[in-house]
């Protein structure tokens, strides 16, 4: 199936978002918002955590799924996320995904209560929780 139209209307999307809230990238960690963004791809292994094996930074010129060396393949070969859209860069396990967010990133699904909350979006969009800004990122993304 092709999933490129699905992609690149959510992308545009997730873009005027981005632009409407100054944010220079905008950092999808959780496994719904991975998901929704990809047309369908599952990163969840841990059925009980919300984060997942991988996770999307989108910036006003490129979209990135970013995972380690161990779910990569799996990620090209079988999901096939570089014909949907994205680039893919594979880390090791152990290193920082990703490396990179620019001067103001957003993220999905970070609780930080001493952050203030950027408003939502409206309901019944697929990226449920607020947009957030993200200030100290943390090193790994699960």
């Amino acid at each position: 199936m092709d999933y490129s139209n699905e992609v690149q209307t959510k992308l545009a999307r997730a873009r005027a978002l981005m632009a409407e809230h100054g944010l220079s990238a905008l950092w999808l960690r959780t496994v719904n918002s991975v998901a929704w963004i990809t047309g369908g791809v599952d990163v969840a292994v841990n059925h009980a955590d919300t984060i997942g094996v991988a996770s999307v930074v989108i910036t006003p010129d490129s979209a990135t799924v970013y995972t380690n060396a161990i779910e990569g393949p799996r990620l090209r070969g079988e999901d096939g996320v570089e014909a949907r859209g994205f680039a893919l860069k594979a880390s090791p396990w152990e290193g920082e995904q990703p490396p990179e967010l620019g001067s103001a990133p957003g993220v999905d699904g970070l609780r930080d209560p001493c952050a203030p909350v950027m408003p939502r979006l409206r309901p019944g969009d697929p990226l449920e929780v607020g947009l957030q800004p993200l200030r100290d990122p943390p090193g790994r993304h699960g």
